[in-house]
């Protein structure tokens, strides 16, 4: 019986595959083998934009589609991607984008709408964002309330209108990548935020977790970095800082001595401005 072969490509800006899908698909992997093709997302949100499109990928492919996620997929093929929004193709005099992660597309493309219930928030983030100073600041609040939303503009901000470099990525993708560091013996891991003007750790609730001792230590290092370089900190989560009883005093006293923003469910102004917004 022959062999099938197998070919394995990575999905740039001008593939068919990101015409169906969306730009934010660049830099997933296509492997195709006989009557099957797998696309190997780099995230969840990838993945499940894949899925959506599952049924017309079918159709173009004229195959049996398989979709995986691979979150370790290789900075080099992270580097070759051309999404607008990757470390490749923002400019060094314009800002980089750097971390574990993509920013998400329709966070970008959809407006934050103010009212009540995130105003008070909104004006903090900005006041934190223009102070010439190092510090933290804390969001938290349940979900839905557009924590994540926020942070994907005002890092999308700060790439393109402050010229800063940015190190954006959720909790789980920084403990991810800090375990793959140690599996390479690359223990210089810190080394890496020295050029970190803004650095953005989303989902914050997800290091509350036991036997993550490795993962606070380096974080309390990258904290006294960023604050001895005069760098800023953005943190967001579901619930206040006091709630987190696995995580060490040392990072919690730091946190607690910078900003604390709630964002609360919106208010009817704003889901108003929302419905109007995606019904025209």
């Amino acid at each position: 019986m022959k062999k099938q072969e197998s070919t394995e490509r990575t999905i740039d800006l001008a593939d068919p595959v990101a015409e169906i899908v969306g730009h934010s698909v660049v830099g997933s992997v296509e492997r195709v083998k006989g009557d099957r093709v797998t696309l190997i997302a780099q995230n969840s949100f990838v993945k499940e934009l894949i899925v959506k499109k599952k049924a017309e990928l079918e159709k173009f492919y004229n195959k049996q589609l398989l979709i995986a996620i691979d979150s370790g997929i290789s900075q080099n093929t992270k580097e070759q991607s051309t999404l607008p929004y990757s470390n490749s193709n923002i400019e060094k005099e314009k800002g980089n984008l750097l971390g574990e992660q993509f920013l998400n597309e329709e966070f970008l493309k959809t407006p934050f709408f103010l009212g009540d219930s995130n105003n008070l928030a909104f004006i903090t983030v900005e006041k934190f964002l223009n102070e010439d100073k190092s510090g933290i600041i804390f969001i938290y609040g349940e979900a839905g309330t557009g924590k994540s939303h926020l942070m994907h503009k005002k890092a999308f901000e700060c790439i393109k209108e402050r010229k800063l470099n940015v190190y954006y990525s959720s909790a789980s993708g920084f403990i991810n990548s800090l375990k793959k560091s140690f599996e390479r013996k690359d223990y210089d891991y810190v080394r890496k935020f020295y050029s970190v003007d803004i650095f953005i750790l989303d989902d914050f609730q997800q290091l509350n977790r036991k036997n993550l001792k490795f993962a606070f230590d380096l974080l309390l290092e990258i904290f006294n970095t960023l604050a001895n370089n005069g760098k800023r900190i953005f943190l967001s989560a579901d619930f206040p800082p006091d709630s987190y009883t696995f995580v060490p005093d040392r990072i919690l006293s730091r946190i607690k001595a910078g900003y604390l923003c709630n964002l609360l469910i919106p208010d009817h102004a704003v889901k108003r401005q929302f419905i109007v917004y995606f019904s025209t």
